[in-house]
């Protein structure tokens, strides 16, 4: 069981360097440095290009890979040890084409020990009270690709992480479908009360989520807690899908585009 520090932070990155090995020459440094802190209950995105050191990090925090030097930790507990949520980009390489969406959801519970029944009422309920409404009876490959996120939301939540990690849950769906999962997203984290912590490139999508921005902007990337970016929301959560017709909206994405100098 985790146990949860309460007033500590959720994640803590303290000087993460990280870098890849090359059949010549020396290292290359994807991370050259990453400092900072996510507060319980806030959502947090990293935002930036293809390829600058997202989901690297991601990888470092999750215990996938070893850092270069640093150290980090989540919710008090060192890299690798504390109980996380993960959705992984390549959702449909996730999910075991042979099980039905219910069972594919259950898996973390039966790692767990439950029982048949008991998981597969747990995951009916949590679809249920989440608002998702998946056909649960299907195989994965029968469902939409916004269906396949929904199930990988489902999946992640099913044993009530403290802490959840999404590399860019709302890329390759439909702009409806992407729509659709804002607002599931916004449903587990009120219910759930989860730190989030999610990668994306999309600002309109970052604004609208986040309570706090990390701009990862070319590598090697360096980012340290002062140049965290606060998104100021006139809503309580669950945000209202009207805000992004204000003004106030538009200048959020304003500022964070102005901070990203137009990388994408």
């Amino acid at each position: 069981m985790t146990v949860v520090q309460e007033n500590k932070p959720a994640v803590v990155v303290d000087k993460i360097v990280a870098s890849y090995r090359v059949k010549q020459g020396s290292p290359k440094v994807v991370i050259k440095e990453a400092t900072f802190e996510i507060q319980q209950g806030e959502i947090a995105t990293i935002i930036g290009p293809n390829g600058v050191g997202k989901t690297t990090l991601f990888s470092v925090l999750t215990g996938a890979m070893e850092p270069s030097s640093g150290s980090a930790t989540i919710l008090g507990l060192p890299m690798g040890e504390a109980k996380v949520g993960m959705i992984w980009q390549q959702t449909q390489a996730s999910l075991f084409p042979w099980l039905t969406a219910l069972d594919n959801a259950a898996m973390p519970l039966r790692f767990q020990g439950i029982s048949l029944d008991e998981r597969r009422g747990a995951i009916r309920k949590l679809n249920e009270q989440l608002k998702l409404d998946l056909p649960l009876d299907r195989p994965p490959y029968e469902l939409s690709g916004g269906e396949q996120q929904k199930l990988s939301l489902l999946r992640a939540l099913a044993y009530q992480p403290k802490v959840l990690f999404m590399d860019e849950p709302l890329a390759n769906i439909a702009a409806d479908s992407a729509v659709e999962l804002l607002e599931h997203i916004q449903t587990a984290h009120t219910k759930t009360n989860a730190t989030i912590l999610m990668i994306s490139h999309q600002i309109e999508h970052t604004v609208f989520l986040s309570d706090t921005v990390i701009p990862f902007k070319h590598r090697p990337v360096s980012v340290v807690h002062s140049q965290l970016m606060r998104i100021t929301c006139p809503y309580p959560r669950p945000r209202p899908m009207r805000w992004i017709y204000e003004k106030s909206f538009r200048d959020e994405v304003d500022k964070i585009r102005l901070v990203m100098g137009g990388v994408q």
